[in-house]
């Protein structure tokens, strides 16, 4: 991959006195080759501080030059790579344009408009097809003109032919299909994340599904680990899972590709993690706490909430037991 234009660095950063500071991803990646450095500056004579192996993911947090990436890896490290030896899988765009239609498919004519975005929203890319931006916005997926978004990634963002891209189904027609609403939610306000997490005479699913719940009322946000400020639907069930021992993906794609085993729905016990999305591809992920209710990190506009099982707004695909 050859990186022809410098991106510039964006983080969020909280900071106060006695107070840790947050950063938060600005695209995912996994690593394309068998084995790549890690470095402690953007130099490869700096310090070695470890290695990444074949398809290890990666938050990217920024750009250091045109050759080296600053990234965020599952175990917290802080370093830099080069860059072509990382594939960009998401990244965060924003909005440049005023009104600017979110489409059931990448064409003009041969689609229909279910939404408009201001300028200033926030959306993931997917993939770039034929001028057309894939996107997630709001937990909802369509097709926005490439020119009315930006990312510091647009170039490396992979891209679709139009024969591999199908049309979506907008989240209001599958809701009214099924008779379901993503606004189905409980909120028992906000909760900061605790040390330690109680176990005794509960199994442990039930136990994991006592803990998520009380981060319900906490934000949404995309790329986000911190369950206390801001996290996102994978971020939100692998910070739940590691805080009982239980090490996963860090996106809902890879949640699903390679982590435990696959359970039917008439099977769903305590602490499964339930996957949605469209045409089969998985875009969230939530976790399943019984009698039919999910809890997930759902959008920016709702946060962490509580939704029946198939209240999410996308369609269910699957799921899989970690524990």
């Amino acid at each position: 991959m050859q990186l022809k234009k410098p991106l510039l660095m964006f983080i969020v950063v909280v900071s106060a006195m006695f107070m840790p500071t947050f950063v938060f991803a600005q695209a995912y990646g996994k690593v394309n080759v068998a084995t790549l450095n890690m470095r402690q500056q953007p130099d490869s004579k700096a310090t070695n501080i470890g290695q990444l192996d074949q398809r290890d993911e990666v938050d990217i947090i920024g750009r250091a030059n045109d050759a080296w990436l600053e990234i965020k890896t599952s175990s917290g490290k802080t370093a830099y790579v080069f860059a072509e030896y990382v594939s960009i899988e998401e990244a965060q765009g924003t909005i440049i344009g005023q009104g600017v239609r979110l489409r059931d498919y990448p064409s003009v004519t041969g689609s229909s408009v279910f939404d408009t975005l201001s300028k200033g929203e926030k959306v993931v890319i997917e993939y770039v097809v034929d001028g057309w931006c894939k996107v997630i916005h709001d937990g909802r997926e369509g097709f926005i003109s490439q020119e009315y978004v930006e990312s510091k990634f647009m170039k490396e963002i992979k891209t679709k032919t139009m024969a591999e891209v199908k049309r979506v189904v907008p989240a209001q027609k599958v809701q009214e299909a099924t008779g379901t609403s993503s606004n189905n939610q409980s909120n028992s306000g906000s909760t900061s994340e605790k040390e330690t997490v109680a176990t005794s005479g509960m199994s442990l699913g039930s136990t994991i599904v006592e803990d998520a719940k009380q981060f319900v009322g906490n934000p949404y946000v995309y790329g986000g680990n911190s369950l206390s400020t801001g996290v996102d639907c994978s971020g939100f069930t692998q910070q739940i899972m590691k805080r009982h021992g239980i090490s996963i993906s860090r996106t809902s794609r890879s949640q699903y590709e390679n982590d435990g085993y696959q359970v039917s729905k008439s099977e769903l016990q305590k602490g499964d993690l339930v996957f949605y999305g469209y045409n089969g591809s998985v875009s969230h992920v939530a976790i399943y706490i019984g009698s039919g209710k999910i809890v997930h990190a759902n959008t920016s506009s709702t946060g962490i909430i509580i939704s029946s099982l198939d209240g999410s707004g996308k369609p269910y695909i699957g799921a899989k037991r970690v524990i």
